[in-house]
């Protein structure tokens, strides 16, 4: 009898700690489920914020060579005193038949400490997105090795 009393007296425990069992699984289900939603978005701005980059050095990548080669056969650069400045170039990228993104490319001429700079900055951005990233090379006009690079995520 007494054997039947210490029973009834311990007939819900089990229930109890199953749901306590149950609830500590759902908490941290729930919080496996929201770092992983959160990486998950992370991991598509980091992709967006590289293909904006690349669009971006895209564009620098075609006014440099735009300097480099005129199509009379000279160089752009020699003779860039001859040209209005700033000279802008507006291109989308397409690719498999849809827009993806656009950059936005400047030759300029600027002079810091004495020095004449060729400035290429060029914004690429994706379509659908607000992501830009700016893309700037700047070339020593008197040593054309010498050149700058720099980066701003915006």
């Amino acid at each position: 009898m007494k054997n039947l009393t210490r029973i009834k007296s311990e007939e819900g425990s089990a229930l109890l700690w199953a749901i306590v069992l149950m609830m500590i699984l759902v908490v941290f289900s729930a919080s496996v489920s929201i770092i992983s939603a959160q990486n998950n978005k992370q991991i598509l701005h980091q992709y967006h914020v590289i293909k904006a980059r690349y669009i971006a050095e895209a564009g620098v990548e075609l006014a440099y060579q735009t300097l480099l080669h005129d199509t009379r056969g000279s160089r752009l650069i020699d003779h860039l005193d001859s040209f209005k400045m700033p000279r802008t170039h507006i291109e989308n990228i397409v690719q498999d038949g849809r827009a993806v993104g656009s950059f936005n490319a400047e030759i300029d001429v600027a002079n810091s400490d004495g020095v004449d700079w060729v400035v290429i900055t060029s914004i690429g951005s994706l379509a659908n997105s607000e992501i830009k990233v700016e893309r700037v090379l700047k070339i020593n006009c008197n040593n054309n090795e010498e050149m700058v690079r720099d980066e701003r995520i915006y």
